[in-house]
C-alpha cells in the first residue's frame, strides 16, 4: 500500500509530522514503512503501535529540518509492507 502526502515549509523550522497507517484485514499487520525517495532531510522514527491502542492502526513519525532551498511545498510517498505480502 503506497500513500501520499503533502510537506509544506514557509520558513526552516522543523516540522514533524505523524503518520497513521490502517491495515486493511484484521488478519493482517503493518510490519514496516519505507519513505520513497523523501525530500532532502527528511527522516523517519521507527515505526510504533497506535497511541489509541487499535491493534490494525501502525503510526510512523516524519521529522523535516528545511533548508532554505527546501521552502515551498514537497511531495512525501510512503509504502507500507503489510504479512499479506
Amino acid at each position: 500500500m503506497t500513500k501520499f502526502f503533502s510537506l509544506f515549509a514557509i520558513e526552516k523550522r522543523l516540522i514533524t509530522m505523524l503518520i497513521y497507517i490502517f491495515a486493511n484485514m484484521l488478519t493482517f499487520s503493518i510490519v514496516s514503512f519505507t519513505l520513497l525517495d523523501p525530500p532532502t532531510n527528511v527522516h523517519q522514527i521507527p515505526m510504533r503501535g497506535d497511541d489509541q491502542g487499535r491493534s490494525d492502526v501502525f503510526a510512523m513519525d516524519v521529522v523535516w529540518s528545511p533548508k532554505q532551498t527546501d521552502l515551498g511545498v514537497k511531495m512525501l510517498c510512503v509504502e507500507a509492507m503489510d504479512t499479506y505480502l
